[in-house]
């Protein structure tokens, strides 16, 4: 099987399809077809360039809505009010494991950072 076989594998197929359509355009239409065929992909190039500058206007108009909302929401989970205390079923209160730092920066001169001792268990 030659690679020419197949229009995707030639290598001037879009040469060759240019230079016959060329030809058709020449001899086998009259002046009328060609005049509307001109017309008509003028229309196609401005409605092309219309609906381009529209999405793409429209893509970045929801992108920044889509940022906006986000940072909206995360300030709002930001701002809400983080729970203290947390109280058990037997009516024991402890510290919300959310107040507690989880790491510790260690007294070395590297910035290292170590985990926070912690009681797992409170009697």
């Amino acid at each position: 099987m030659s690679t020419d076989s197949l229009a995707l594998l030639r290598k001037n197929a879009g040469e060759e399809i240019r230079a016959l359509a060329e030809e058709h355009y020449k001899h086998d239409l009259q002046d009328s077809d060609r005049d509307t065929l001109k017309s008509a992909a003028g229309k196609i190039g401005t409605h092309v360039t219309i609906g381009s500058i529209v999405g793409l206007g429209l893509g970045v108009f929801l992108a920044f809505r889509i940022r906006k909302t986000r940072m909206q929401m995360f300030e709002a989970f930001r701002a809400h009010e983080k729970p203290t205390h947390v109280k058990f079923a037997n009516g024991r209160e402890g510290e919300s494991a959310l107040r507690r730092p989880l790491c510790h920066r260690s007294s070395s001169s590297a910035n290292v950072f170590l985990p926070t001792p912690q009681k797992l268990y409170q009697t």
